[in-house]
Formats: C-alpha cells, sequence, structure tokens
C-alpha cells in the first residue's frame, strides 16, 4: 500500500445505480445539423414540418406534403399535381404555387389583349376582326377556365392539410378571398388522415429514449 493513498479514476459509465441519462445527455446522431427538429417547418428533404406531422422526404414525393419548398420546387409539384386531389399541401407550397398560377393567368390576359389590339388596328373587315376576335376570346377563355383547375386542386390539398375537407375551396367561386384565407391555415396533425399512406409514428428527436413519447 502506497502512502497517501490514491483515490480511484472514476468510471466513464458512472456509479452502479447512477442515472447517467440526465446529466449526461446522449450525442446527437451523424448528420444532425440542430435545424430539422428545431423550425417550425422543417426543411426541403426532412421529415416532419410540425412536431407529429409527417412531411415529403423527396421534392417528387406527392403523396405527402413538402414543408419549407422552395419557388422551382413548388412549381413541379404543381404541375405535377395539377389533377390531384389526394393527400395534403403545406403552406410553402400553396403560396409558391398560387405566385405561378397567377403569373401564368396574367400571361394569358396579357396575350388576349394584345391580339384584340392588333387586330383592331390591322383589320380592314370589321367583320372578319370581330369573328377573329371571337374566336381568339372563345380559345383563351376556355384556357383560363382550364387553369382553375390546378388552383383548385393546390387548394383541395391545403385544406386537407388543414384538417379540413377540401371541397371547401369551392367556397373560393363565391368569395375568391377564400382562397388567400386558406393560404394562412395552419397545419393540422389530424390532417394526415387524407394522406394515401398509412399514418406512422413521428420521428423521434435525437437521442430519445425508446417508447418515450416526444416532447411537444
Amino acid at each position: 500500500m502506497t502512502y497517501p493513498p490514491t483515490s480511484p479514476e472514476p468510471s466513464p459509465y458512472g456509479s452502479p445505480g447512477e442515472n447517467t441519462w440526465a446529466s449526461t445527455p446522449p450525442s446527437p446522431p451523424p448528420g444532425y445539423d440542430g435545424y430539422q427538429y428545431d423550425q417550425p417547418y422543417g426543411v426541403p428533404h426532412a421529415g416532419p414540418g410540425y412536431p407529429g406531422v409527417r412531411g415529403a422526404a423527396d421534392p417528387d414525393d406527392l403523396t405527402l406534403p413538402l414543408y419549407s419548398a422552395t419557388a422551382l420546387v413548388s412549381l413541379r409539384r404543381l404541375v405535377r399535381g395539377s389533377f390531384r386531389f389526394k393527400g395534403r399541401a403545406s403552406q410553402s407550397e400553396f403560396w409558391w404555387g398560387y405566385l405561378w398560377w397567377l403569373l401564368a393567368y396574367l400571361v394569358v390576359i396579357g396575350v388576349f389583349i394584345v391580339v384584340v389590339v392588333a387586330a383592331a388596328v390591322s383589320a380592314t373587315d370589321n367583320d372578319a376582326a370581330g369573328i377573329g376576335v371571337a374566336v381568339v376570346y372563345l380559345v383563351l377563355g376556355s384556357l383560363s377556365y382550364v387553369l382553375l383547375v390546378p388552383l383548385f386542386a393546390l387548394g383541395w390539398r391545403r385544406l386537407q392539410d388543414a384538417n379540413l375537407h377540401g371541397a371547401l375551396v369551392l367556397l373560393s367561386l363565391a368569395a375568391s378571398i377564400w382562397l388567400i384565407v386558406i393560404g394562412f391555415l395552419p397545419t393540422s396533425p389530424e390532417g394526415q388522415r387524407f394522406d394515401q399512406t398509412s399514418p406512422g409514428p413521428p420521428a423521434p428527436f435525437p437521442g430519445q429514449p425508446p417508447g418515450q413519447p416526444r416532447p411537444y
């Protein structure tokens, strides 16, 4: 025995019976940057946007909403989902999609105005000019109605993300301001009942013990 006696080195695992979980939280998994769990809307290509809500991990996955979608990604999803009334759409998808739709609608209106003015200026026969304008009005008018389908489909899915039936988008036919209201509706976890896939458990937080509830 040596004098003075030396104290034993502390064990990295703690003493028997000691709860090391409370004092030393586990390290986060590889690749975790602290963002996708801390932000309220999540990030593209990452799991749930809101706590307890599943989001698309792939921008081309139309079965789930894509939270924090970018402008170009939203355009692609708007075009691919033009006639899709199933599933949900996030707020970012809706607002970017609505802006893209509004731009396309303004282009149609602009083309109509240009054609009408050009026909009126260059026409020598009033009857022929009138027939030409009528044809252009019929074609562009039909196109403007066709453009309503992608917008209604997007609003339909946005309503279901807020746990409301998508058919309520038809209220915008009576009051167009309803489309603006739809964009501000918050995401609801209960809206996952409209998903095509069966709802699964939300992704756990980094280091969360198995079987314990998420700290909302």
